[in-house]
């Protein structure tokens, strides 16, 4: 099937709250759960909502380096009851960890949580090289799945969805990476940046925009942008339903971050993306719809009030003003309610 049939059905899809409807979303996360504990509150809140039957979840992504970030991954689902969740990591040991696990990566070291977790909680993965490339796994996986039906959330750099597009016909399917995602890809939803103009680490650190740009310039999907503007003024913790959450490793995290103590907040950019990418605008966002994303080489972003000339959509996320109550206790909500009793 032709490049140009393909994205000419995606885009018949809208953005707003009505492509959320009917069944639960068939959906990947992409993370870099590494340094900053966000990305295991994020995970927390989408294994609560598979839990809730909200979402299908049909993979989860490491787009970082490192060989605990995997396994760390695995421990948080684990604890769920969804161990079985497959997992696909970035073949790149060193991105992002800053020349080796001891060194900072940014202003945090890399491993601040992800060693003592994959370590000491149990875990199907025991060390992320023997996890799949997590480019071969999306295709794996997208293969396989009804058009226009995938929900793709990245919470870090783009660097395994920019390898996805650059992929080539193989034995999960005959199209290249652009044309598969075309083809099956209903969203794309990026937690990364500012609007209407800013950057952030997601695009700029480390290498990150190298990724970022070709992202941003080439997927072929609808993408939905959530600036880091939309969550990282609100805070959350885990003083909500401490009992139900005791053990939980990305509560671990938190603590581990913050040197012993998981009564602190941390803000919340990652998981207010999630509430949009799984549950849509409910009564909390909107969405800006009339123009694109630009980004530079160094993974600066800019929103053209244009539309692309070739007839692809990108959006971003606001928040409804008066919102910021009822997102931080919807992110507190899912993350602390705990797990599955079992046999339910």
């Amino acid at each position: 099937m032709r490049h140009s049939i393909i994205l000419g059905l995606v885009l018949a899809i809208t953005l707003t709250a009505s492509a959320f409807a009917g069944e639960p979303p068939s959906y990947i996360l992409d993370t870099d759960l590494a340094s900053d504990c966000d990305d295991a509150g994020a995970v927390a809140m989408v294994n609560a909502l598979a839990d809730n039957g909200q979402v299908n979840v049909l993979a989860m992504m490491v787009s970082t380096g490192g060989r605990t970030v995997g396994p760390a991954l695995g421990a948080i689902n684990t604890w769920y009851g969804h161990g079985g969740w497959p997992i696909g990591v970035l073949k790149d040991e060193t991105f992002w960890v800053g020349g080796s696990p001891d060194q900072p990566a940014g202003w945090m070291n890399f491993e601040s949580y992800t060693r003592t977790i994959a370590e000491t909680c149990p875990t199907p993965l025991k060390d992320g090289r023997d996890a799949p490339d997590a480019k071969i796994l999306y295709r794996q996986i997208l293969a396989k799945q009804p058009d226009s039906s995938v929900t793709i959330q990245s919470i870090g750099p783009l660097i395994n969805l920019a390898m996805l597009l650059e992929t080539k016909a193989d034995d999960a399917s005959p199209l290249s990476g652009t044309d598969l995602v075309a083809a099956k890809v209903k969203v794309l939803v990026i937690t990364g940046g500012r609007n209407p103009k800013g950057t952030s680490s997601n695009f700029s650190k480390a290498g990150a925009a190298k990724y970022a740009k070709p992202v941003i310039d080439h997927w072929p999907s609808p993408i939905v942008f959530v600036g880091n503007d939309v969550g990282s003024a609100l805070k959350v913790g885990w003083t909500k339903n401490r009992d139900q959450s005791e053990g939980n490793p990305a509560r671990l995290a938190y603590k581990l971050f913050f040197k012993g103590d998981d009564t602190k907040t941390r803000a919340c950019a990652d998981q207010a993306g999630v509430l949009y990418a799984i549950k849509g605008l409910g009564e909390i966002y909107s969405l800006v719809e009339t123009g694109h994303q630009t980004c530079d080489e160094k993974g600066n972003t800019e929103w053209s009030p244009e539309p692309l000339k070739d007839g692809r959509k990108h959006a971003y996320l606001q928040r409804i003003e008066g919102k910021d109550a009822a997102i931080v206790e919807q992110v507190e909500s899912l993350m602390t309610q705990g797990k599955k009793a079992a046999g339910k």
